[in-house]
């Protein structure tokens, strides 16, 4: 390096984490400051311990591959056998969805073979016409792309109804990135005889699932693993990264906010710490930004115009004495109406030791829109009209914590997307040539922890300071 002050990586969320470890190897360790606002490290990737009562993650987190060997390699490699699960094949990513008043386990698509034979025969016609048509243009609407993707008939009387539950705002105001949040990409139209006939068109196996997961052949299935800890909590993935980092001489800072910048010739020269009254300033030689569009364009002046308010969020993390009757799924989503629920992590079904100190096994369900006091009743009278336990074992459930998160339930919708776009080019009109941008939205459409981490990768490699 030219420059004797660090390379500042900002935000250590898993993005940030990756971007502070690809900067160590490719700078030297001793050169790379991770800085995080919050008193620990990690962002999604943390966990809420409860002592003998376990540990519980953000909703359902796993590392999942992400394809680039110097990142899934960092990761993998920091587990010896029996330290962690290996998710592979039929077992990689077990998941359903409860739709219809029925628990899925055969698929998170939602299965369609039950409608009236001639409603199921047109939907099937105009999802076969969508698949020779192809997608004719960008929609942005996720009630446009709904329409190329199955047509009319499925997009109105299914994916719409479906969306406006789950983000409580109107299909037409709700951008494309809706369908991609709420795992709605393919639906069950066939059996599986039918559905072999047509797994050779990628446009068809694009809009329609196979009806039986566990059968999906295997040259259609993914071959990339996941990793999850023996014990629950990924917060254990956090640790070993961040032994990782200090080991390679990264220097970790904790409860520091990035307050304002100082631009000097089309370079951020220094990053000031704190607020008006308290003050500390970090020369730095480059800039990589993980903590999020909104706090890094705010700080170049830009003000986001009135934007729609996520749901609020609210983990709920329940045991129970006994296994529930949950099907074998890791997670499965709630597509019902009149339901809080988001989605349900089946933490026995993925972890290797699964049973908390006390003897219980654990779940964790996230609501949407109830208030923490009231949450875990609600979770276990959602759990009963699941299926996974009676009236009678309600009263064995045991609440080990409940978690208050705010309104952090993304809320795809246009306006939200438009902040976004603006954010960017209020970010790139400045043409800094040593700040590069990482993480979720730093791209229209990225999201999913896989393509993130491609992304931070692919951009670390052209950084420069």
């Amino acid at each position: 390096m030219k420059s004797t002050n660090p390379i500042i990586v900002v935000g250590s969320g898993p993005s940030g984490l990756v971007a502070a470890l690809l900067a160590a190897h490719r700078f030297g360790g001793e050169n790379v400051l991770l800085l995080e606002e919050a008193p620990r490290l990690g962002g999604l990737w943390r966990s809420f311990d409860y002592g003998a009562n376990g540990r519980f993650d953000h909703g359902m987190h796993n590392y999942f591959e992400c394809g680039v060997p110097e990142i899934d390699d960092f990761f993998f490699g920091f587990f010896k056998q029996g330290e962690c699960r290996i998710l592979e094949g039929a077992d990689r990513d077990f998941a359903g969805v409860f739709y219809q008043n029925r628990l899925q386990a055969n698929s998170p698509s939602i299965d369609l073979r039950n409608l009236e034979p001639s409603l199921r025969a047109r939907c099937l016609a105009e999802v076969l016409n969508a698949a020779a048509q192809g997608h004719s243009h960008e929609a942005t609407r996720a009630i446009d792309f709904a329409q190329q993707q199955w047509g009319p008939t499925i997009a109105e009387k299914f994916i719409a109804p479906i969306l406006e539950r789950q983000f409580a705002a109107p299909a037409d105001e709700l951008g494309k990135g809706a369908v991609d949040l709420t795992a709605l990409r393919r639906v069950i139209l066939l059996d599986e005889p039918e559905m072999r006939q047509h797994m050779e068109s990628p446009e068809v196996r694009a809009r329609l699932a196979y009806p039986e997961q566990r059968n999906l052949p295997k040259a259609y299935s993914s071959s990339r693993r996941g990793l999850y800890p023996a014990v629950p909590g990924l917060e254990e993935l956090v640790s070993r990264t961040v032994n990782a980092l200090k080991a390679l001489g990264v220097q970790i800072a904790c409860g520091k906010k990035v307050a304002g910048l100082e631009i000097a010739n089309g370079r951020v020269s220094t990053l000031r710490l704190g607020s008006a009254d308290e003050t500390e300033v970090l020369p730095c030689a480059g800039v990589i930004w993980s903590a999020g569009l909104r706090s890094l364009s705010g700080l170049l002046g830009y003000r986001w115009s009135q934007t729609t308010p996520g749901r609020s969020l609210t983990l709920v993390h329940v045991l129970s004495p006994e296994p529930l009757n949950d099907r074998g799924l890791h997670y499965f989503y709630c597509y019902e109406p009149g339901l809080a629920t988001f989605r349900v992590t089946c933490y026995r079904n993925y972890c290797l030791q699964p049973i908390t100190q006390s003897g219980m096994i654990p779940y964790g369900m996230e609501l949407l829109d109830v208030p923490n006091e009231l949450a875990f009743a609600r979770a276990i009278d959602e759990l009963e009209r699941f299926g996974l336990v009676s009236a009678s074992q309600k009263a064995s459930l045991v609440c080990a914590g409940s978690e208050a998160m705010g309104r952090a339930f993304p809320m795809p919708t246009l306006a939200n997307e438009a902040n976004f776009h603006c954010a960017r080019k209020a970010i790139s009109d400045q043409k800094f040539a040593n700040v590069s941008i990482v993480g979720s939205m730093a791209t229209p459409g990225l999201f999913f922890q896989p393509d993130v981490l491609r992304h931070a990768f692919a951009t670390l490699n052209e950084f420069e300071i």
